[in-house]
């Protein structure tokens, strides 16, 4: 399964997948503005998503964003804050 950006997500909508999901991880595309990387950079556990050790920013115990269907969103523990909004949708 593929992600794309919405219209919401800050750097704006995407027609190209930025992340790939596989076994429950989310790794980066080559249309991904950081490119493709070997290590996942998110995981998905029960409908949450964690960063993991190898995203730039750490792995973190508290989900980033929640999975509702096939949209995902930020959650408040993001560093850009939740606007409630979907950044990301699962097609």
């Amino acid at each position: 399964m593929n992600i794309y950006r919405t219209l919401h997500h800050p750097d704006g909508w995407s027609g190209l997948a930025e992340y790939e999901i596989r076994d429950s991880k989310m790794f980066n595309t080559v249309h991904h503005s950081s490119g493709t990387n070997a290590q996942a950079w998110f995981e998905i556990r029960e409908n949450k998503v964690y960063p993991t050790m190898y995203h730039p920013a750490g792995r973190s115990t508290f989900p980033w964003f929640d999975l509702n269907g096939n949209n995902i969103t930020p959650s408040i523990h993001h560093p850009g804050g939740s606007d409630g909004l979907p950044w990301y949708q699962v097609v």
